[in-house]
């Protein structure tokens, strides 16, 4: 550093330089430096942490939901839970309407499927028992279109039934225990016919109980 000073009532003008070792200075200014740039990494690592924090806390909701829904999918459980935070329990309460109303779409669905089958197939079947006692070509014609109206029928059943299933997620049923009734009563209507059964006892059928029946009345019609 340096100064031009002039004294009062002197013509002189004095040059003053003073000098001192930077070195010390420049250490000074590195470690406060240093300690800024730690504090600010510190503190970004910091933030950056709080931040990754919150984000999983502010998910973990919408994770839980997601865990439900596939619960309620496989048919481990009928509902969501309500136990939510207040932000996402209107959200978890509409998705419990909607599956309330999709399972009574499904019920009237299978209601009006049972009626239809009471309704068609026993006047078909009495018109069909009609129609076997003739050998006439008009006889012939009508088992054969009652025929038609048959498979037309166990058709529409089935898509009926199978829209039911897919709404009442929650409806199983033991597969064994089925297989077990099914060979007794076969057994007591055919002794002579063997049936051995194998596979895993444990398996459950995603389904109500009438709809495992009804399916397992097929394979048997089959063979």
């Amino acid at each position: 550093m340096e100064r031009d000073i002039v004294l009062p009532d002197s013509p002189l003008v004095l040059h003053v330089q003073a000098a001192q070792n930077r070195a010390e200075l420049d250490r000074q200014l590195a470690r406060v430096r240093a300690t800024v740039l730690w504090s600010l990494g510190v503190l970004g690592i910091g933030l950056i942490g709080m931040a990754g924090l919150q984000t999983g806390y502010g998910l973990w909701p919408l994770r839980r939901i997601s865990d439900q829904i596939a619960a309620v999918r496989s048919g481990a459980v009928q509902r969501v839970s309500s136990d939510f935070p207040s932000e996402v329990s209107p959200m978890v309460a509409e998705l419990n309407e909607l599956l309330d109303h999709t399972e009574a779409q499904a019920e009237a669905a299978r209601m009006h499927a049972g009626n239809l089958a009471h309704a068609l197939k026993t006047p078909l079947a009495i018109v069909m028992n009609e129609a076997e006692g003739q050998a006439t070509p008009l006889a012939d014609t009508v088992r054969g279109q009652l025929a038609i109206m048959r498979r037309h029928i166990d058709h529409h059943l089935a898509r009926a039934r199978a829209l039911g299933r897919r709404s009442a997620v929650n409806a199983r049923a033991e597969v064994w225990p089925a297989l077990e009734g099914l060979r007794r009563a076969i057994s007591r209507i055919y002794p002579d016919v063997t049936i051995d059964l194998d596979g895993d006892r444990v398996a459950v059928f995603h389904g109500e109980r009438q709809d495992l029946a009804w399916l397992k009345g097929r394979r048997v019609l089959a063979f």
